[in-house]
């Protein structure tokens, strides 16, 4: 008999019949070799049983609620056109995830060229200096993964890495980069889902902001002009600055 969803929602482990007690894997049968496996910590899996030349094997398509009844269903009927040409679903399961990686470009790749979008739009060195380095703090999570693939449980586990060491601002600042990278591969075509970076903002742990207090002593309003006078460095600084005192 076919599943219902409510029967999938509410689907538990089974009891392990050797530990009493100790929950185990619960298989409910769909039909046509298509069941759900309830594991012992509550995941709950979607597999296809079938015989291909004459030996018992298994295709994972999914996990709930992920994967919902009608997906795993279409899933299971495509599988079963394939078998009825001779064709391995595992096997052309695993020849189209090979063609995704060669033709999809990775995280760094898209990367680089949004750099380089960057560098020719003029930006800053100062500007360039910090989206390349916040680049490289998600470089070891991102870089290896072909984009189309990465999901939004991987971003964050990167952000997380620097929220680790309390670096909160940068937390920001990197998912915000990130988030460019996404999109420009969106642009390109090169990516058909959202960017995951939209749903972890707000996520994360918000960096705490301190307000500066203003300067109302006429002498200490003094000493600032004068090192603004002798101020050094761009020139277009100093005349930007004699006017903060009075704004």
């Amino acid at each position: 008999m076919a599943l219902t969803d409510r029967e999938v929602r509410a689907a538990k482990p089974g009891v392990s019949q050797k530990r009493p007690g100790e929950p185990s894997v619960r298989k409910l049968s769909d039909g046509n070799g298509l069941r759900l496996c309830v594991m012992p910590a509550g995941g709950k899996l979607w597999q296809l049983a079938y015989r291909f030349n004459g030996k018992e094997r298994t295709l994972s398509i999914g996990s709930y609620p992920s994967v919902g009844i009608a997906d795993a269903r279409r899933a299971s009927e495509a599988a079963h056109s394939l078998l009825a040409k001779g064709v391995d679903p595992n096997a052309e399961k695993k020849a189209a995830k090979v063609a995704r990686a060669v033709a999809a470009p990775t995280f760094g790749e898209v990367a680089e060229g949004f750099l380089e979008k960057k560098r020719k739009e003029g930006r800053a060195e100062g500007t360039m200096d910090k989206l390349v380095w916040q680049l490289k703090l998600a470089a070891p999570f991102l870089n290896a993964l072909p984009i189309a693939d990465i999901t939004l449980a991987q971003v964050r586990e990167a952000l997380l890495s620097v929220e680790a060491k309390g670096n909160h601002e940068t937390v920001r600042k990197m998912r915000s980069t990130i988030g460019g990278v996404f999109r420009r591969a969106i642009n390109l075509e090169l990516r058909t889902a959202a960017d995951p970076t939209v749903s972890l903002k707000g996520e994360m742990i918000a960096p705490t902001v301190r307000h500066r207090p203003a300067i109302v002593n006429p002498k200490a309003i003094g000493g600032l002009l004068r090192a603004v006078d002798g101020f050094q460095g761009q020139p277009t600084t100093a005349p930007v600055c004699s006017f903060l005192p009075f704004s």
